[in-house]
């Protein structure tokens, strides 16, 4: 990665901050990161991590896309429609890649939303429709992106991220926050859906290192269990989080109650119509009285049930890096020191 040049866009987001600093630690002096007014960045400016500001297509600006050997694409707009957004990003490429040298790489930040899942597609799939403005303009910015990187001869990324933890990343301050306010994860056996921004630095410098071919990447940390996550952050503050770990059985237990529910719900159309043995009615009443007993104690602790980890059921598709090998005990480790 020697006097190459590294140039993030979209840098005072929490995900660009973080990783220019990672960069910085490393001392990589080729790092540049775009602001577009003063007040944001002084960030950098307080870093000593060297920065330009203006507009994407002021001169001075266009001047660091050309002389970048990797540019970096962070931004996404906070709002609008379909149509603006899609715009967003289509004035943003139309604007990079046409002035990026030959030869140079674009990395697009993507996102695991991208697949199209949502909490009611709660399958971790690639769906064939998007399930939302969010994911359906990422979806057009990585195609765009990859028409128009053939055309100018620029060779382009896209990384669907999982979800980011870091230092500075909201993701992990929430997981804090909730292990400070004694809450339990209920969380899935399967790994966690995660990336970090070590992680992420380590696929920028394969990426510009000639390590991987162009294309679309998801971008997780497969070998790392929520309870790993959870409990490192959770050495962070010194408090054990505390975990509900739901298994595949699960479902089939759901089913049941729900079928004994049903029963016990219609007992007296069931008793009036059809013969029903003695026993199988204490049964039916027995189970009606357990259901009873057990929302009672699922009302008085659904405050500290925490269930947003278990959202998904199973493992992010997309294709892995080959060349990104990783120790999750650093990836961990990086997370908090």
């Amino acid at each position: 990665m020697k006097n190459k040049r590294i140039f993030l866009l979209g840098a005072t987001g929490q995900i660009g901050k973080e990783l220019a600093y990672e960069f910085k630690k490393i001392n990589t002096k080729e790092i540049i990161c775009h602001s577009r007014t003063a007040v944001k960045s002084s960030f950098f400016n307080f870093q000593n991590i060297k920065n330009v500001v203006g507009e994407l297509n002021d001169e001075k600006i266009v001047s660091e896309i050309k002389s970048a050997d990797l540019i970096f694409e962070l931004a996404a707009p906070d709002s609008g429609t379909l149509k603006e957004i899609k715009e967003f990003y289509k004035k943003r490429i139309d604007i990079v890649i046409p002035n990026m040298k030959k030869g140079s790489k674009f990395v697009f930040a993507s996102t695991m939303n991208a697949f199209g899942i949502d909490s009611r597609r709660k399958k971790l799939k690639n769906y064939i429709i998007p399930s939302s403005i969010y994911a359906s303009n990422k979806r057009f910015a990585e195609s765009y992106l990859n028409k128009i990187g053939v055309s100018n001869e620029v060779e382009t990324y896209s990384l669907r991220l999982g979800e980011v933890h870091g230092k500075f990343q909201r993701a992990s301050l929430n997981i804090l926050k909730l292990i400070k306010n004694n809450r339990v994860f209920e969380i899935p056996t399967t790994p966690a859906w995660i990336t970090s921004i070590s992680l992420i630095k380590d696929a920028i410098v394969n990426i510009i290192s000639d390590k991987e071919k162009p294309g679309l990447y998801t971008l997780v940390c497969d070998n790392i269990s929520w309870t790993e996550l959870f409990s490192t952050l959770g050495s962070k503050i010194n408090i054990k989080p505390k975990y509900k770990i739901i298994t595949s059985q699960k479902k089939s237990k759901k089913i049941k109650n729900i079928f004994y529910k049903t029963l016990s719900y219609y007992k007296d159309f069931f008793r009036g119509n059809f013969e029903i043995s003695k026993d199988y009615e204490d049964l039916l009443k027995l189970q009606y009285r357990i259901n009873k007993l057990q929302n009672s104690i699922n009302m008085n602790n659904k405050l500290k049930i925490y269930d947003e980890y278990n959202r998904y059921i199973g493992i992010l598709p997309g294709k892995r890096f080959l060349s990104l090998k990783y120790n999750k005990d650093e990836v961990l480790k990086n997370l908090i020191t």
